[in-house]
Parts: C-alpha cells; structure tokens; sequence
C-alpha cells in the first residue's frame, strides 16, 4: 500500500503518541519499477509510493517524527530527479529537490543517512552536500545498513565542524529515542 493511505496514516499517529518515530523507505520512483517489473501487481512488497506521499504523510501527522530512507527519498535532494531516473544520480545537484524542499516545509521530516543513497547523494557534489547538512544539522541520522566506512568517509570530506558532525553521527538520534 502506499505509505500515505488512511490505514498507515492511523499507525502513524499512533507511533507519534507513542514518540516513536517511523523509518520509511523510499524506493526508486514509479517509471523505474515499470521498466523493472513487467506487471504492476508484481512490484516489491516494500513500494510505498513516490516521494510525493513524504509530504502528505508529515502533513496529516504533525506529532509523528518521520525518518526517511531509501534511493527514492535521497534521489531527490536534486530538483533534478525526474530527469535521470537511475537509483544512484550523478554529478551536480540542482538546487531546491523536493526533498529539501519537504525537509523544510516539515520539521517532522528527518533524512537518515544508511546505506548508499545517502552517500551518494551527499559526495555526487560536496559543496551541496555541506550546504545540505549544515542547513538540516538537527535532523539528519547517521545510520547502519552497510558496515563499511562510505558514509563516514563522505561526511569527513565534508569538512564539518565538530559539533555538526557530533549531532549527525549521535546526538540527533539520541535526542529522538529520549
């Protein structure tokens, strides 16, 4: 089902009464699963929608801390993103994704950093990358999908200063679980 309909959204407010927030996955966009599945019904158990539900999910649950994850969330950081329909784009961001765009219309929305599509879309153009998360220190999650050293390699290339690189790696986290 996707991520934004009414059962889900009901789960959601439920874990924002709880404080417990909710990790999404966000998986390559629609026309990519069409050229990957030959039927629709046979997409992924995981396919939750595109990133357009991100923003109905935050709006309809105020009090829910949302976390998102996934080549379909941080595909977006480039207003670019429809143009290139690869899992991991390359080169230069374009300012003003959809995703920065959701991060700041929603302070409920975090960006976890696990696995490759967050590397990758932080180190494809580091200039943004920094901008990026110095703009959303307070709410940006350093994660374990792999356990190799890509994500910390990309985040010291950075160049961050002390306490901004202290709130992705864990204080932000900590700050979430209480």
């Amino acid at each position: 089902m996707r991520y934004d309909n009414p059962d889900a959204i009901a789960m959601y407010r439920f874990c924002g009464g709880l404080k417990l927030p909710v990790l999404f996955h966000l998986e390559l966009p629609r026309c990519a699963m069409d050229r990957l599945c030959e039927d629709h019904r046979q997409w992924p158990a995981w396919y939750g929608g595109d990133i357009t539900v991100v923003g109905n999910m935050c709006r309809q649950c105020p009090e829910t801390i949302f976390i998102g994850h996934g080549p379909g969330f941080w595909r977006e950081i480039s207003a670019d993103a429809e143009a290139d329909q690869s899992s991991y784009p390359s080169g230069p961001v374009q300012a003003h994704g959809r995703m920065t765009e959701l991060l700041r219309r929603h302070p409920n929305l975090y960006a976890d950093l696990s696995a490759g599509s967050g590397a990758n879309s932080l180190e494809r153009d580091l200039d943004h990358g920094r901008q990026f998360v110095l703009e959303f220190q307070d709410r940006i999650l350093f994660g374990r999908d792999y356990f190799d050293r890509r994500q910390l390699d990309v985040l010291e290339k950075l160049d961050l200063p002390d306490p901004v690189m202290d709130k992705v790696l864990c204080q932000n986290a900590l700050r979430l679980i209480g």
